[in-house]
């Protein structure tokens, strides 16, 4: 009974930190009115107390039961209060009366226990010291995960595990106690003596990690000791000895003739078979060939492109062969790229841009806007290309539904209205739920695996660090991975998004905001911004490695958000702007600057502020009231804003080529000035814009000489559009001369007005 009522326990206690696990605010607000910080220390502290408030010490005393409950207590304190940066749960920290104060009486003696802080540091020690008497068993020293502990048991407790667990929990408290100043502060001397404890006990407990094989766990405290030097609290270190560096382990016999038959299989391909052998490709000529067949109306039966339905149709059945169903969705695609009934094209032409697809480029049509690739486009879709897009996205292998993903990009590249009406129909009934809840599925999994690859990065990062604090270099080191391959599927969903939305196609991004006729809505422009904030913290330091997927994946992201509120759409506005997208902004443009001599570094921090200064523009198109206004005006750092613009306009001044081209400061700058002159509108009592760029008046005049403005009418509704001028419409330039025509021109009689109107709207097509 009583052990169940410690499962109980802690159960719901773990329950509530799960509620509030990762970055959600509102259920840490909830059960910050529930539980207070004091309280969950009282309950980690206080566990093994008695009635009369001694501390047990009996021999026969289960110790692993008292970790097992404060594991769930300490996870819940992590994910609720020291996960948070709102001003109630720091107020609540910093008031705690245990927290970090010292010990007041013997171990085992009556009056008031130990501080937390002094109980992780007995518990970490005694988790060291039952570690050694541990012997890793040979059958083990295989496992990557290092030696199994979990039903141990020992002199102390009964489960092992569950005391590693826990100090696993109080690991993850301390990587976020110590960088923080409203927590831990270095020139406080009672804190610092604690901290100096903890950081002893880490480093004898990495020890016995590392030797046992718990190399996750290892890590873990190698992060906590990084973060105490990070803040000043010095003492022992953890140093680690060339044997002790982890090398793959030697591969097997049979390992090693999977590998070499594997080889054997690519050279035959290659060399008899003239099969191309990269991985993945090794069907890219029957792909080729077969979209030539298909998507040609000159062969059998296909006049009308009925094959190639009757092909989709089969693809689009639930009982399809997966495999069948992936290399049918790259077929279609391709037809688009080939256009096997193009006039003047050449088989290189063709080979040329099936290559595109392959590099995942849009096809060369689609930027020029060609009718034919349009009307080649809608075809498909009319064929079943929508219906085969909506099928496979609910299919359960990743690459069929990256495919899919493919597939709707290029068959909306370039924003084909027809095909986007197909989409919204396919999309508004309720039958369209299966593919919105695929599609969330797939947005969550990619925010999961970005988090996975950052927190895989972090840890690779601390172990690189370790050994070269321990002066150990390796030539083989491989280089820390990258963010890209965690942002494939989510750059493929933002630019999906973002062509349903292009146009002001207002039915598709009401649909992605709100699917009114399904049992389950999803708003996934707050799951875009979820994405956005998780990304922002990388992205500094993907432009300085020139990690293009990364950044282009945020780009993505706010050309998506940009399209979605255009037209303009004030219910996606306002959802948008209460997700902290302001924040975000404002945390972008303060950590994104310039570097010296850094080109291809400065392009993608240019193109990403561009698409930053874009999404402000859209939340400003058509904006009715002063509430998203006002809410940026408070939210943005405004300086910050007009110190970027003059950096932009000092660059053109001194045609500094090494920092960046000139037409892209300037595209840059004058959107700058674009969002700051819109804002200063609502700016009514010149407290944020005009202050704000004071200091940058050369700037201001010149951007400003080359702005046009006009107002226009839309819906009854009068708008601002501000524009950029041409060279010789500039104050000075060729055409800065009185409009003789606009005194001159008949207005008097109508005939004469319009046969003035053909004669000239003739002359100029003749130019």
């Amino acid at each position: 009974k009583v052990r169940s009522l410690v499962k109980y326990h802690f159960s719901s206690v773990n329950l509530l930190a799960l509620c509030a696990a990762g970055k959600n605010a509102i259920n840490q607000a909830r059960i910050m009115m529930i539980v207070g910080m004091d309280t969950i220390i009282d309950n980690i502290i206080d566990v093994p107390l008695r009635p009369d408030m001694t501390r047990e010490n009996d021999p026969e005393f289960d110790w692993d039961g008292v970790y097992y409950v404060r594991k769930a207590w300490t996870k819940l304190m992590t994910n609720v209060y020291l996960s948070s940066l709102d001003t109630h749960s720091i107020r609540q920290i910093q008031e705690s009366r245990r927290l970090w104060l010292p010990q007041t009486s013997e171990s085992g003696g009556p009056g008031e226990p130990l501080s937390l802080m002094n109980e992780y540091v007995v518990d970490i020690h005694a988790l060291t010291v039952r570690l050694k008497d541990m012997t890793r068993p040979e059958e083990q020293k295989e496992e990557l995960d290092g030696m199994v502990l979990g039903g141990v048991r020992d002199s102390v407790g009964w489960d092992l595990g569950q005391h590693l667990d826990y100090i696993t929990e109080v690991l993850k408290a301390l990587v976020r106690i110590f960088p923080r100043q409203d927590i831990f502060d270095n020139k406080d001397e009672v804190q610092c003596i604690i901290a100096s404890e903890l950081r002893e006990s880490t480093v004898y407990l990495y020890k016995e990690l590392h030797r046992l094989g718990r190399h996750k766990e290892a890590m873990m405290c190698v992060e906590v000791v990084n973060g105490m030097t990070e803040r000043g609290v010095t003492g022992a270190a953890i140093r680690l000895e060339e044997d002790e560096i982890r090398d793959p382990p030697a591969k097997g016999e049979e390992a090693l003739f999977m590998e070499g038959w594997r080889d054997f299989k690519l050279h035959v391909a290659k060399t008899y078979l003239g099969v191309d052998p990269e991985e993945g490709r090794t069907m890219v000529g029957c792909i080729r060939d077969m979209a030539t067949m298909l998507g040609s109306r000159k062969s059998f039966q296909n006049d009308d492109l009925q094959t190639l339905g009757e092909f989709i149709r089969e693809l689009s059945d639930p009982s399809c062969d997966q495999m069948v169903q992936l290399n049918g969705l790259k077929v279609v695609r391709a037809i688009l790229y080939i256009q096997p009934d193009k006039e003047n094209t050449t088989p290189e032409m063709q080979m040329s841009e099936y290559q595109r697809m392959l590099n995942n480029d849009p096809p060369s049509d689609a930027e020029k806007g060609l009718p034919g690739f349009v009307a080649l486009q809608r075809a498909i879709a009319s064929r079943g290309g929508v219906e085969l897009v909506v099928t496979c996205m609910s299919s359960a292998e990743k690459d069929t539904v990256l495919a899919s993903l493919y597939l709707s990009v290029s068959m909306l590249e370039g924003g084909n209205k027809p095909v986007q009406d197909q989409f919204a129909e396919m999309l508004t009934p309720a039958s369209s739920q299966t593919f919105f809840l695929h599609l969330h599925k797939v947005m969550e999994s990619g925010v999961t695996s970005l988090k996975a690859q950052k927190k895989t990065i972090k840890q690779r990062a601390a172990e690189k660090q370790a050994l070269a604090a321990a002066g150990i270099h390796k030539r083989s080191a491989q280089s820390l991975p990258s963010l890209g391959p965690a942002l494939q599927f989510m750059t493929e969903v933002m630019k999906m998004m973002r062509r349903f939305c292009i146009g002001q196609h207002q039915a598709l991004q009401d649909i992605l905001r709100k699917q009114r006729l399904n049992k389950v809505s999803i708003n996934f422009f707050d799951e875009a911004v979820n994405y956005l904030v998780a990304l922002e913290p990388e992205l500094k330091g993907a432009i300085k490695l020139l990690d293009e997927v990364t950044v282009e994946g945020a780009i993505r992201g706010f050309l998506m958000l940009a399209d979605s509120m255009r037209g303009p759409n004030h219910a996606n506005q306002a959802t948008i702007a209460t997700k902290g997208f302001f924040e975000l902004v404002d945390r972008l443009m303060n950590k994104i600057h310039f570097g010296a001599k850094d080109r291809k570094g400065n392009m993608l921090r240019s193109r990403l502020k561009s698409a930053v200064t874009t999404c402000l523009m859209a939340f400003l198109e058509g904006v009715e009231g002063n509430a998203i206004p006002e809410q940026m005006l408070t939210s943005i750092d405004w300086p910050a804003l007009s110190m970027q613009m003059e950096v932009c306009y000092e660059a053109m001044m001194r045609d500094d080529e090494e920092l960046l081209e000139r037409t892209r400061l300037y595209e840059e700058g004058i959107g700058y000035y674009f969002t700051l002159k819109f804002i200063k509108n609502y700016d009514r009592n010149n407290e944020h814009i005009a202050p704000a760029w004071h200091k940058h008046m050369k700037a201001v005049r010149f951007f400003e000489s080359r702005t046009g403005y006009v107002e226009i009418v839309r819906d009854k509704r009068l708008e601002r559009v501000f524009f950029m001028l041409p060279d010789s419409c500039i104050t000075g330039g060729p055409l800065d001369k009185p409009f003789e025509e606009m005194y001159e021109t008949e207005r008097e009689d109508p005939d004469r007005k319009n046969q003035e109107f053909l004669d000239n709207m003739i002359r100029l097509i003749e130019r």
